[in-house]
């Protein structure tokens, strides 16, 4: 199963993406307890991508795409805004005070903690930053 969303430049969006991708997850009948992960990472995503990558009042093309196989749950976000690799961020200092750490670099961090894989190309002037979720050892909701 494959759908395919196309996301306006918005931080309402991220919202909306959220709650249709929790609508398919329930209709495919996916397990309850990946759903979570899996939209947070999506949302966490999808909101940087809004917020650090494109320039407010401009257009953007900037899709996801949500796949379900017998395997995994595949999300890929793809956009025309400035190349960027959100993967080359160094991990954040998790160690020290709040007030002391350098601002961003959560989100990605999130990401790559709840996914078990997490990849970024910059391909036919578009960024494409792909995240799995392996259906493996999981039951049935």
């Amino acid at each position: 199963m494959e759908k395919l969303f196309h996301v306006r430049n918005d931080l309402l969006e991220v919202a909306r993406v959220g709650d249709e991708v929790r609508t398919l997850w329930a209709a495919q009948g996916l397990p309850e307890d990946l759903e979570m992960p899996v939209t947070l990472a999506l949302e966490e995503a999808l909101s940087n991508v809004i917020r650090h990558g494109c320039t407010p009042g401009e257009e953007y093309d900037i899709q996801v795409r949500f796949t379900v196989d017998d395997r995994a749950v595949e999300i890929e976000i793809s956009d025309n805004a400035r190349p960027f690799d959100p993967l080359s961020l160094p991990p954040p200092v998790l160690d020290v005070p709040i007030e002391q750490r350098k601002v961003g670099g959560l989100g990605v961090f999130l990401v790559r903690q709840l996914m078990d894989e997490v990849a970024y190309e910059f391909r036919d002037g578009r960024n494409h930053l792909r995240f799995r979720k392996s259906l493996a050892g999981t039951a049935p909701a």
